[in-house]
């Protein structure tokens, strides 16, 4: 990927937050330099720094962006009128199909050199306030439709979600979900997450 594929009119952060990620999906996330980085941004190096002081700001900022295209992803596919039970369904579905695509290019690479490890399982506070965006008006419908049982808070809610999600994106292979069907990994992970939070009538 060049300069060109990421598009030159492009603001100079955003160029450098989509190098990142072509380079950490080629490289692995360590492996990746800040010179390769500003190579495939098509700047130089004091620029990408200029942006981002180092290493570990530049993968922080490029975990947020990859989790606000997510949030994108799973706000355009779930429907208004979805329970809450639907809507998580939607959410693992959305990540599984992120993990599908991520890991056939990265197959080679070792599980901590991955980009889903580094979103999920070492950028723990970026993860955790990308799933309370995604839960916030929709625990507020939850609420009023009584989904969801009135002695669990909104933050045990994010915290079922949060444990799930990473469970979900550490798991390599499992006998009781099909880990390359995005579809049938929604309906598994939505229905362990909403089993323990729902109303009794549900």
């Amino acid at each position: 990927m060049n300069a060109e594929l990421l598009g030159e009119q492009a603001e100079p952060t955003e160029r450098i937050l989509r190098a990142a990620v072509a380079c950490y999906t080629q490289y692995g996330v360590s492996r990746t330099t800040t010179a390769e980085v500003a190579r495939v941004a098509g700047l130089s190096r004091g620029t990408v720094y200029r942006y981002f002081p180092g290493p570990r700001a530049l993968e922080a900022a490029t975990i947020n962006l990859m989790a606000h295209d997510v949030q994108l992803q799973v706000e355009a596919a779930a429907e208004p009128t979805q329970t809450f039970h639907e809507f998580v369904t939607t959410l693992f579905d959305v990540l599984a199909r992120q993990l599908v695509s991520i890991r056939a290019r990265q197959h080679l690479l070792e599980e901590r050199e991955t980009i889903p490890w580094a979103m999920y399982q070492t950028n723990e506070e970026v993860t955790r306030r990308f799933i309370g965006r995604l839960l916030r008006d929709r625990l507020v419908t939850a609420r009023e439709r009584d989904e969801i049982a009135a002695q669990i808070s909104d933050a045990d809610v994010a915290e079922s979600v949060w444990i799930a999600v990473r469970a979900m994106t550490s798991m390599r292979s499992s006998p009781v979900v099909d880990l390359d069907d995005p579809a049938d990994v929604g309906r598994w992970f939505g229905r362990l997450v909403f089993h323990g939070l729902s109303s009794p009538q549900e």
